[in-house]
């Protein structure tokens, strides 16, 4: 499929397992202020990594983030966003446009709810009075039985007692993000859909699109599922999932404009009115010590009417930064452009930091803080050395972490299947180039190589320096050592006769061990093996 989207390449490029989905918010701003060169320390809390908590310090002062939200945000006004009908106050009180409701606590019954219903006229819009997320939102109520419906859906089966009714709102659904005065990212969000190619039916382009999201690795949980509910919306526009839609053409699968079940984050920055961003705004300053917040407003471009719903005041920032379609904002920047205004951003820092093992660190019983290593000073080359000789098991990656440390350079070491090691080397000019030398005339004789190639390097690298296959670089002495291997799978089924033979344990079975002595004679009869070999000699006696 053509790629529909444009992403900050120097936030997404650095993206791991332990970083897709919601914990990019953390990560994110985390990455943006300790490329700056801000000290970056994570903090030990019963929250989940898509929520840490963490504090970045330029030496003479410091701010605590939780997730996206920083400690510029009061606790009076966390108190008010939970709270959407007291939001709702606020905002009508700060003449900012948002939909007409009440709220109902959980001790007024749902007659009274649904008589307040009638009396106010449909359409409505119904949800939890503190929910997140959107979780438990129903929207363009349009009689008294889905409202019941509705209702007893939020109560009972999702258990969120008081609740909140408004007026419904004709419109298309935004998040606008705000720092400060500034409106740095606008997403709209719309319901599960595909476009035609003129070839492929509906069931085929959902797979197709689908795949995309899954390969992005961000939206890999938001898949579109194909079920009634999608059945039965194409049947409302004479279409079934073996319809081919001519090439261009945008069809909607189903109604709910939600990215979990499949709808598309859709960059609006530049559709949006000055007026409507004005209004999103003056939302959050509507709101005591608010200088950033999530603003959920809904926009009816036939009239130019703009309302606010509410808004959050630890909004998740994937969908401005990586959406479907359009180009991803980066709001890190202005995050922290607004909390440290004097530091400069750092695009060409090929480093970023390991999320995933500060995490596991940070998990372990008495660690209460983990600081990650400051990001180091200077102008930051890259590097590719490829040696040509086979240095596996000879220690040669652990004495190149060693002498990475000594010469302050990140990036890791690998041996490579065609009697290559690869070495990817990122630090200052200088270091780089002591570096280099050290490699290439080293003190140790087993370590001298001959042809070393040098190539330049633009993927980033963690801020450290590791060896990627440790298992191909430990020391193999003199004399037969067997490896125990994982037993390959047998293509030829055993008969029952041959199962009942074999009495082992299951675990045992897993774990049967060979003896392996082809790759031991690769080694020992290796050009490199057999030149140190006086030398391993002579180490030998020496020792003795």
């Amino acid at each position: 499929m053509e790629k529909l989207y444009e992403w900050p390449e120097h936030i997404y490029n650095t993206l791991t397992k332990d970083t897709f989905g919601y914990t990019v918010t953390p990560y994110s701003i985390a990455l943006e202020g300790w490329r700056r060169g801000l000290s970056l320390t994570f903090h030990y809390t019963k929250q989940t990594k898509s929520k840490a908590l963490f504090t970045l310090s330029d030496g003479k002062k410091s701010h605590k983030f939780r997730a996206s939200r920083g400690d510029l945000v009061s606790a009076e006004a966390l108190r008010i966003c939970v709270d959407k009908f007291k939001t709702k106050e606020y905002l009508q009180i700060a003449n900012v446009p948002t939909p007409k409701g009440e709220q109902f606590h959980e001790d007024v019954q749902d007659e009274t709810i649904v008589q307040y219903a009638k009396d106010t006229g449909y359409p409505l819009v119904i949800k939890p009075l503190d929910g997140t997320g959107g979780h438990g939102v129903v929207t363009n109520i349009n009689n008294e039985k889905d409202f019941i419906e509705a209702l007893q859906y939020i109560r009972e089966e999702l258990k969120f007692k008081d609740v909140l009714v408004e007026e419904s709102f004709k419109g298309e659904d935004y998040r606008v993000y705000v720092v400060g005065n500034n409106v740095v990212g606008v997403t709209k969000r719309i319901a599960p859909n595909v476009i035609g190619d003129g070839k492929s039916t509906i069931k085929e382009l959902i797979r197709q699109k689908n795949q995309e999201k899954k390969d992005t690795l961000l939206y890999k949980s938001s898949l579109i599922k194909i079920d009634r509910e999608l059945a039965n919306f194409l049947t409302t526009q004479d279409l079934t999932i073996d319809s081919v839609i001519e090439a261009g053409k945008r069809v909607f699968v189903k109604s709910k404009n939600n990215v979990t079940a499949g709808g598309d984050p859709i960059d609006a920055m530049d559709e949006l009115s000055d007026y409507a961003k004005e209004v999103a705004v003056n939302a959050a300053k509507a709101i005591p010590n608010l200088p950033q917040a999530g603003v959920d407003v809904m926009i009816n471009h036939e009239t130019g009417d703009v309302t606010v719903l509410e808004l959050n005041s630890q909004a998740n920032i994937r969908l401005n930064l990586f959406p479907m379609e359009g180009k991803g904002r980066d709001v890190p920047k202005a995050i922290i452009d607004y909390y440290f205004p004097n530091t400069k951003q750092n695009l060409t820092s090929p480093l970023y930091y390991d999320y995933g093992d500060m995490w596991k660190k940070l998990k372990k019983e008495g660690a209460k803080n983990i600081p990650i290593s400051d990001h180091p000073e200077g102008q930051l080359l890259s590097k590719r050395y490829i040696v040509r000789k086979n240095m596996r098991y000879m220690n040669y990656g652990k004495w190149l972490v060693n002498l990475a440390e000594k010469h302050q350079v990140y990036g890791y070491v690998k041996h490579l299947a065609n009697d290559s090691t690869s070495i990817i080397a990122v630090g200052t000019e200088a270091n780089l180039k002591t570096f280099y030398e050290a490699i290439k005339q080293p003190k140790e004789d087993r370590f001298i190589v001959g042809n070393i190639e040098v190539k330049s390097r633009k993927s980033p690298v963690l801020n450290k320096f590791y060896i990627d296959n440790i298992e191909l670089d430990i020391s193999l002495e003199e004399g037969y050592h067997p490896v125990i291997l994982k037993q390959r799978n047998n293509k030829k089924k055993r008969t029952n006769k041959t199962k009942a033979k074999v009495k082992v344990s299951k675990k045992r079975a897993k774990k049967e061990s060979v003896d392996y002595e082809e790759e031991y004679k690769k080694v020992v009869n290796s050009t490199s093996w057999k030149i140190t070999q006086p030398l391993r000699k002579l180490v030998k006696k020496i020792k003795k």
